[in-house]
């Protein structure tokens, strides 16, 4: 992401993705969001991944929810 508009266009997609989770099957949600998390999650196989939520000050709390809720499914 490289601009603040891409952040607030993130964060939506962020939170659409979270409202769907309730309804959708985990397997079937985890296939639909995993190029947003992707998107969003900076690390790799030897560091833990972290949400790229913050840019200049504001930090975008539907990014930082919607990385938790993938790291959480994932694991299931």
């Amino acid at each position: 992401m490289k601009d603040q508009v891409d952040y607030i266009l993130t964060n939506a997609r962020c939170q659409c993705a979270i409202d769907e989770a309730e309804t959708t099957p985990t397997d079937q949600w985890l296939a639909t969001y995993t190029n947003l998390y992707n998107e969003i999650a900076y690390g790799g196989t030897t560091l833990p991944s972290i949400a790229d939520a913050n840019f200049d000050g504001i930090r975008y709390t539907s990014i930082l929810n919607f990385h938790s809720l993938y790291k959480e499914l994932i694991k299931k």
